[in-house]
């Protein structure tokens, strides 16, 4: 691990959450000498924003040309990648959203305990799989 942040936005949508956490940080990156990088997110639309492939909104088009002037700055490809691959960027956004204040991590020992179980399972290349309850059925989802 090198960064890891949780970033409290407070009421907005969760396509502006997608597109400002990208944001902050390739932002970060850019700011700390690392050019070339793959950014990954659980939001299909929002990588068909960032790529071109989809029109949107005047506010997210402002903040996804923010980002798009960025990927000039360095050789950035904008990936999708399933939600159960993501799930230290949900605990991470969870964790802001819960303690409604910003945090930055340069080392994995500062990471709150949930997260560094999640961010060791990623490193392994591990299963991940989501568990949900509907109605009185158990719903076992391995993605």
């Amino acid at each position: 691990m090198i960064m890891a942040f949780a970033f409290y936005l407070g009421e907005c949508s969760n396509n502006y959450a997608e597109i400002q956490a990208i944001k902050i940080g390739l932002k970060w990156c850019l700011d700390n000498g690392f050019r070339n990088l793959i950014i990954e997110s659980d939001s299909l639309l929002t990588i068909h924003m960032i790529n071109g492939n989809i029109s949107t909104s005047w506010l997210l088009k402002y903040e996804i040309k923010k980002i798009q002037a960025m990927n000039a700055e360095g050789h950035i490809q904008f990936n999708h990648i399933f939600r159960e691959g993501n799930s230290t960027a949900d605990f991470l956004a969870n964790l802001a959203e819960f303690k409604k204040y910003n945090s930055f991590f340069t080392t994995a020992i500062n990471l709150p305990m949930q997260i560094i179980s999640t961010l060791k399972n990623e490193k392994k290349r591990g299963p991940n799989f989501r568990i949900r309850v509907r109605k009185n059925t158990f719903i076992f989802d391995p993605g």
